[in-house]
């Protein structure tokens, strides 16, 4: 499939409204909820999901006020797959890992880009989210890496475009702990 990510002139992606909250309704001073603390997020036990990609095709542009098109950039054919397992997340235990492949072009300059990450131990024995306590493992490798799509998805108007440049090449791998 194909996935278009577009800054407007006001620097807004279509990801951006396509995820945005809508308006909530106006809740009473006594209404349900108030006066109560949140409660932590609980990963309930005995969850898989799998996500497998096939040639996913992953463009960014920015397209001022006018509707002339610049900074494009695209990663095309992903292939691999993300999982996510929640099997015992009351007794601790849970994982999400990636394995993903793909080919980036940044102004014609063309790359790889192979992802290969690991998150276990999210949760406590109760359940519930402890990214503190996460061991990562990462195996990142691109070389011109859209900056630009980067920083589309990080929501940063630029920020990481304007540091970076417009293409980086990463080799990067991490054992974490906590």
């Amino acid at each position: 499939g194909d996935v278009t990510l577009e800054r407007d002139a006001k620097g807004e992606t279509n990801l951006q409204r396509a995820i945005a909250p809508f308006p909530a309704a106006a809740k009473s001073a006594g209404g349900a909820g108030a006066g109560r603390a949140a409660e932590p997020a609980k990963l309930p036990a005995g969850y898989t999901a799998k996500l497998e990609l096939a040639g996913l095709n992953v463009r960014y542009r920015e397209v001022d006020s006018a509707g002339k098109v610049s900074n494009e950039a695209a990663i095309s054919g992903l292939k691999g797959e993300v999982v996510a397992n929640t099997g015992g997340a009351g007794a601790g235990v849970a994982m999400a890992q990636a394995d993903v492949e793909g080919q980036v072009d940044a102004g014609g300059q063309k790359g790889a880009l192979n992802i290969k990450l690991k998150i276990d131990g999210r949760a406590d024995a109760n359940g519930v989210l402890q990214p503190a306590q996460a061991k990562i493992n990462a195996d990142i490798q691109a070389d011109k890496l859209p900056v630009g799509l980067i920083d589309a998805l990080a929501n940063q108007s630029g920020l990481l475009l304007g540091a970076l440049g417009e293409t980086l090449a990463v080799d990067l791998k991490a054992d974490t702990q906590g």
